[in-house]
């Protein structure tokens, strides 16, 4: 199985989020509530302080909403408070998803080195 490069989200963490919900829909489209989404607990990020703002990330691929298939998405994220209010949307557009590796190498052999 060949090695596929993680793509990491990250983002400046809301102080009073419960919880966050992650969007993927079609590259420069409007992003809707209705978009195909997972909703994450704050505790299912990494977090991390950068330069005084504490942010969280995730990798992608972690998320069943990839199906492996490489081309451009948008990503976009909201925070729902304690009662279920949903914020408006961090729009990060026509992000490349690239799940294809290269062809392995053929055709190898290894010799016998020549004495000195």
């Amino acid at each position: 199985m060949a090695k596929i490069v993680s793509r990491i989200l990250s983002f400046a963490a809301v102080a009073d989020a419960a919880a966050y919900k992650v969007y993927v829909g079609e590259a420069n489209s409007t992003p809707s509530y209705d978009d195909p989404n997972v909703k994450l607990a704050v505790a299912e990020f990494e977090s991390k302080n950068e330069d005084g703002v504490p942010r969280l990330s995730i990798n992608l691929a972690d998320l069943p909403l990839f199906d492996g298939v490489s081309g451009a998405r948008d990503v976009n994220v909201t925070a729902l408070d304690a009662a279920g209010n949903e914020s408006d949307f961090l729009e990060i557009d026509n992000v490349l998803f690239d799940f294809d590796p290269p062809a392995a190498p053929t055709a190898g052999r290894v010799d016998e080195g020549e004495d000195e």
